[in-house]
């Protein structure tokens, strides 16, 4: 990462259906009536909304194949969003200051080096459940340090119906 800070305030990570199967925060955000699970869903509509809309504003190439419209990464007032899909349907989504560079690549990496290894090839694990591996939180922390991200204490949370909770 370049010379912009990256502080990050939450991680949710969602199944190929859009399930919430992870949510870490370290930053304090507002108070707000909704919990971690309604904030991800709105995350979640948000992103397939913007990917939605996106082939419908990209100009039209002649003779081409239609580029990919995957949000990467928004800025809206005091946050960025940073968002990676990989090619069999995963989601990460990190919320950050606002003027952190793009982490896309950050969270390629994240699945590439993290969740693959210790979720979906670990036989133990179920990865259409919520995500409980106290070495999977572990390795988030410290590709997130690595990457030169100052964090906060991981705030603890409860998990909620439908939702999930990283064991901190």
């Amino acid at each position: 990462m370049a010379s912009a800070s990256l502080a990050p305030y939450c991680l949710f990570i969602y199944s190929r259906s859009g399930k919430l199967l992870f949510h870490r925060e370290w930053r304090a955000q507002k108070s707000t009536e909704s919990g971690p699970s309604q904030q991800a869903q709105l995350l979640f509509g948000v992103l397939t909304t913007l990917e939605g809309i996106g082939p419908r504003l990209a100009p039209k190439s002649r003779g081409k194949p239609e580029a990919t419209t995957d949000v990467h990464y928004y800025r809206a007032g005091k946050y960025a969003v940073h968002h990676y899909r990989s090619g069999t349907g995963w989601r990460f989504a990190l919320l950050t200051n606002e003027d952190a560079p793009d982490c896309s690549p950050l969270l390629r990496q994240l699945y590439c080096d993290v969740f693959v290894p210790l979720v979906i090839r670990n036989p133990l694990a179920d990865s259409s459940e919520p995500i409980a591996l106290p070495l999977f939180d572990h390795e988030v922390d410290q590709l997130l340090l690595r990457s030169g991200a100052t964090l906060a204490p991981p705030r603890p949370t409860a998990a909620a119906a439908g939702g999930a909770s990283s064991h901190v």
